[in-house]
């Protein structure tokens, strides 16, 4: 169900993007073949990249008659564009964000064995949660879907500790607020991320957005607001001042940055906890670098090329692939490491000395496969430390270069101990 989720908003976003240019670019079209006809003299467009002042091919402009009467006049079609298109993009965020949240719901059995191992917020939030929602439940209401027995299985398995548990997803997505930045603060504390927002905010692909974007003249969260206003004014009132083509495609590209961010976040909260709970085992540390190449000690171990590994130093996390193996000019496909021994070693992202290298777990979890993203969304990210934690040295990541390489900090994820 969560198989590529990022990739999905990706696609999703860039469709809509398309669209709206192509509406663009046909209206003006349409709309210089009226003008021609009724003698009018044509509006010029700073965006569509079509000169509306002449037609490149009587192909181009032969539109059939038919198609010229049907269509609406200017601003009814840019009206119907400017809703259509804020309704949409909120809903992939939406979607995304839900998607996300419920990859890594479905992973915390996995990432903490017992529900008393759970941090107290998660455990205070299904638990009250699941109160609330059995006392909404009914056969035809909006927790239709599920049954009474599935709604208090979990909590009641947890309490009971029983070998396995599962968590209510609803239970964590039960507020009914618009996804403005404080009710992704509270969804992303709910699942033990302290001020998940903070670390949106900071995340590098985001203020770098923001920087190329809009200067200094807005925030993450004063864009996030203004998109979730013009979707309720879309969705609720009547519209009369529409944004331009190139703003809305500017706000829905903002949204895809905020989700590459938050898969970032959450994807650096579940290497940390697999390497704290040893279900990373650590198999050595960078001791030189040359090159792109780095020089790693490894000790009893099997690597391979294509293996997921996970590099850490301080609160810097960053999930790599093995790309080569060599051992004194001489390729390697595969290596078994039974004593401390050095290879030069190439990896996606290239460590610098004293980080320390952990194997990833073959789990194939559906949050594993949530967070695969689109390389196209690749772009250079600078780490910066976390609040809870000793400072993280700096570092150079693809902010959405997930899984193979992830490097963000953010506030860590609160887990008992």
């Amino acid at each position: 169900m969560f198989e590529n989720t990022l990739t999905s908003a990706s696609k999703s976003i860039q469709t809509v993007i398309s669209v709206l240019r192509t509406n663009d670019a046909l209206r003006a079209l349409l709309l210089r073949k009226g003008q021609d006809a009724s003698g009018a003299q044509p509006e010029p467009s700073n965006h569509t990249g079509i000169d509306n002042t002449k037609c490149e091919s009587d192909a181009v402009c032969n539109f059939p008659q038919e198609l010229l009467a049907a269509a609406p006049n200017k601003i009814d079609w840019q009206i119907f564009d400017h809703c259509a298109s804020f309704t949409r993009i909120y809903a992939i965020f939406e979607q995304f964000v839900t998607d996300l949240a419920t990859a890594y719901i479905g992973e915390l059995p996995v990432l903490y064995p017992t529900y008393s191992g759970l941090s107290e917020s998660v455990r205070t939030q299904h638990r009250v949660a699941v109160g609330q929602i059995l006392q909404k439940w009914s056969s035809d209401g909006p927790y239709r879907h599920l049954t009474e027995q599935s709604i208090v299985k979990g909590l009641s398995d947890g309490l009971a500790a029983a070998p396995k548990y599962s968590l209510l997803a609803d239970a964590f997505l039960i507020d009914p607020h618009n996804y403005r930045p404080a009710a992704i603060r509270k969804i992303f504390g709910y699942l033990g991320f302290s001020d998940c927002w903070q670390g949106v905010q900071r995340h590098a692909a985001v203020t770098n957005y923001m920087a190329k974007i809009y200067g200094g003249s807005e925030t993450a969260e004063s864009v996030l607001t203004a998109i979730v206003e013009f979707r309720n004014n879309a969705s609720h009132s009547v519209v009369s001042d529409v944004a331009s083509v190139d703003d809305i495609c500017k706000y829905a590209e903002f949204l895809l940055t905020l989700c590459t961010a938050l898969c970032d976040i959450v994807h650096k909260g579940v290497i940390r906890r697999r390497i704290e709970a040893g279900m990373a085992p650590e198999i050595g540390v960078v001791v030189t670098r040359f090159g792109r190449a780095s020089g790693v000690r490894l000790r009893s171990c099997e690597l391979s090329i294509g293996d997921e590994l996970y590099i850490r130093r301080g609160n810097s996390f960053r999930s790599v692939r093995v790309k080569s193996i060599r051992k004194v000019r001489e390729d390697r496909e595969k290596v078994v490491v039974t004593s401390d021994e050095e290879f030069g070693v190439l990896l996606t992202h290239s460590p610098d000395e004293g980080y320390i290298v952990y194997k990833a777990p073959h789990l194939h979890s559906a949050f594993d496969n949530a967070i695969q993203a689109d390389e196209s969304l690749a772009e250079d990210a600078s780490d910066e430390p976390d609040t809870n934690g000793p400072a993280a040295d700096e570092d150079s990541s693809s902010a959405a270069d997930l899984p193979q390489g992830t490097s963000v900090n953010v506030d860590g994820v609160a887990g008992a101990s």
